[in-house]
């Protein structure tokens, strides 16, 4: 097992580091990107990999080998993760509707304290999702370096009885800046809780729980690339940042949970909603252009917990944030014309939905400021951003105007778009487009 253990860890620094050895490649391509396998889970030394998070306090869970083919989508073999049926949890005299979702690591290194991959290449990790139940499953996958706590995640609802492929996509600009260093691969699973209609072992009648569980997970992939990180943006005119009229917008979009600061509540907080940025072209969504970002949120039932409002860290746990392109942009009239920044987004909740739109300078990586008051005041300081509700069904502009906070003299680090947790607990996407400057008043 040692043997094993020690192979599979040369390999996966092969694969995410010079990713030199030609010969492990599996696919080619004329862009130069190729797919090397992380781990085809037909043996159990790829399970041997994967550990329980430490802090989950939802549903006990473990890991086996599946050889059924009905469960293997590729191979000889699959990863069956099975989750037995719990209570909702009742904290300070509260009930909860639910338990925390599941979360395990896959390991990309043996000693978790010291050896780290290099993933500047990577384009994408995929694996693919079998949900084995009789209610949907949503599956969310995360990479994160803890030394700078930046994060790309993503999430995907597999129906029962079906296969779907979750893709974690590192942003090229973020990967070559940030993910040197990453430790482990995170995976969730998450599904709704059920009432208790009669008494069992598990539940008495009434009581919110979660049924027993179980998924299978198969071929998980990593795409690389290792040609040069380039701007090759071409600006439909002065004012724009990205205005989504081509696939190649996207590039420039990286998903995110919690940038930045860490602590214990974001240890319970930042693997509790999938964010999924894809292009769309579906005209209904593009406010009449040719196409338009949708930004997909799956929160997790975890977040319903009750601390002060809903065990809130800084009211960004999730959203797209924009890098690259704005490297291209002069952000200075931000502060000595009178311009601000716009977007369009349509809100396609059901239901009125509180949004964050903001940004970062280079000087300061992450800006905070600290408000003199606010609704959901826990006494921590704030990303700076504008607040807005948006309305259900509807386009509506929202702007970022608060730049006299922001040193600008180096550029600017990120724009940010982020849903608030702190209204209503839903799946959903918002459609953004026509991201840029414009005069104030307009």
């Amino acid at each position: 097992m040692i043997k094993k253990l020690i192979l599979m860890i040369t390999t996966l620094s092969l694969v995410f580091g010079a990713t030199s050895c030609k010969k492990e490649k599996t696919d080619t391509n004329t862009t130069g990107e190729y797919t090397v396998k992380v781990a085809d889970f037909d043996e159990y030394d790829d399970i041997y990999n994967i550990h329980m998070a430490f802090y989950n306090t939802g549903t006990i869970s473990r890991w086996t080998t599946n050889t059924d083919e009905k469960y293997v989508n590729e191979g000889t073999g699959s990863a069956m993760w099975v989750m037995d049926a719990s209570v909702g949890e009742v904290w300070q005299n509260t009930r909860m509707d639910c338990a925390q979702p599941m979360v395990a690591y896959y390991l990309l290194a043996g000693n978790l304290n010291v050896d780290m991959v290099d993933m500047t290449n990577v384009k994408c990790i995929s694996v693919d999702c079998y949900n084995a139940n009789d209610f949907d499953v949503t599956f969310s996958g995360s990479i994160f370096t803890e030394e700078v706590y930046t994060f790309a995640s993503t999430s995907v609802t597999v129906k029962p009885g079906t296969w779907e492929t979750l893709k974690i996509r590192l942003n090229p600009f973020i990967a070559k800046t940030y993910f040197s260093a990453v430790r482990r691969i995170t995976l969730t699973v998450d599904y709704a809780h059920q009432i208790m209609e009669e008494k069992t072992e598990v539940a008495d009648v009434g009581q919110l729980y979660f049924p027993q569980a179980t998924v299978y997970l198969d071929n998980m992939y990593a795409v690389l690339d290792e040609s040069k990180v380039t701007v090759d943006k071409t600006f439909a005119d002065e004012n724009e940042i990205l205005y989504f009229n081509d696939i190649s917008d996207m590039k420039y979009v990286n998903p995110y949970l919690c940038n930045n600061k860490q602590d214990w509540l974001e240890r319970n907080l930042r693997f509790g909603q999938g964010v999924s940025a894809t292009y769309n072209t579906n005209p209904c969504f593009t406010n009449g252009k040719a196409g338009s970002l949708e930004v997909r949120f799956d929160p997790q039932h975890s977040l319903r917990r009750d601390w002060k409002t809903n065990y809130t860290y800084d009211q960004m746990l999730g959203g797209v944030e924009i890098v690259g392109v704005i490297d291209k942009i002069n952000f200075l009239p931000l502060q000595t014309a009178g311009m601000k920044i716009a977007v369009d987004v349509y809100n396609d909740f059901d239901f009125d939905k509180e949004v964050f739109f903001g940004m970062d300078d280079n000087v300061n990586k992450f800006n905070y400021v600290t408000e003199e008051s606010y609704p959901y005041e826990i006494g921590c300081a704030y990303p700076l951003y504008n607040m807005y509700k948006l309305k259900a069904k509807t386009w509506t502009t929202i702007y970022f105007d608060r730049a006299e906070h922001l040193d600008l003299s180096n550029g600017v680090a990120r724009i940010k778009f982020a849903s608030s947790k702190l209204d209503v607990n839903r799946t959903g996407s918002f459609y953004l487009n026509n991201l840029r400057l414009m005069k104030e008043g307009n």
